[in-house]
């Protein structure tokens, strides 16, 4: 079992570690295109085994359609290698307790796409383990936002946001219930959910903000993925999801 992941990112400093202590685990070549990052998230891929750090080719900022075309053609370069591909964020992780024998399984039955079912994680903190961070951070909330289709084999052509893929173009045969989980730790204190939204804010381009694109960072936006609604979340009594 072979497995590659992709990454675009700037300044991730502070999860990153989490981030590579999670896919060492099960993935075997970790590829990041990092757009000017200077928080020390270049230095901390670099330190760490399996990882490949290259530059952003692209526009700098946010540009949603530029990431998804991308997304779209550089996986392309693990076919022949890779058994499953990973297209994910930083904050993202997949998770199932044992996922190499769940990838072996689905790769003898040739699944394509699996499933994922997405969560938001919420803290109150920020975590401060030095192991994963689902073994601090367990509750949350089931959040279908996050149902991406971030690992695949064979072939993919995202929509834009990469949360779905255009099934005119590739019709994948899933898995026929879903076991893996997107676990996406952006909740971990409002201090830094606050930072990360004024950070991502001012990196959307106008003509982005113009087709809704990133908008839920805006200080405007009050509706999911909102600051009101992770501080409503961090405020409730929540249950385990892991």
């Amino acid at each position: 079992m072979t497995v590659w992941s992709y990454v675009i990112c700037r300044n991730e400093a502070p999860i990153m570690p989490y981030f590579l202590r999670h896919y060492s685990q099960w993935v075997d070549r970790m590829i990041f295109y990092d757009d000017q990052s200077d928080d020390g998230t270049r230095e901390i891929i670099k330190g760490w085994d399996k990882t490949e750090l290259r530059d952003w080719p692209g526009t700098h900022g946010i540009e949603d359609n530029e990431f998804t075309a991308f997304a779209n053609e550089q996986w392309k370069e693990a076919r022949g290698f890779a058994d499953y591909v990973v297209w994910i964020d930083s904050d993202e992780f997949l998770y199932h307790p044992d996922m190499v024998n769940l990838l072996e399984n689905y790769l003898a039955q040739g699944i394509e796409v699996p499933q994922v079912e997405g969560y938001t994680m919420v803290s109150k903190k920020f975590p401060t383990t030095s192991g994963q961070i689902y073994d601090e951070i367990k509750t949350g909330v089931r959040d279908g936002y996050w149902d991406k289709k971030a690992l695949f084999r064979g072939n993919i052509c995202y929509n834009v946001g990469r949360h779905s893929i255009n099934l005119d173009v590739f019709n994948p045969k899933s898995s026929p219930t879903c076991e893996i989980k997107l676990l996406h730790y952006r909740c971990l204190g409002m201090d830094y959910v606050r930072r990360r939204h004024a950070r991502n804010w001012a990196r959307v381009p106008e003509h982005c903000r113009r087709l809704n694109l990133g908008s839920n960072t805006s200080p405007e936006w009050h509706d999911h993925h909102g600051l009101e609604w992770f501080e409503e979340l961090v405020n409730k009594d929540l249950d385990n999801v892991i």
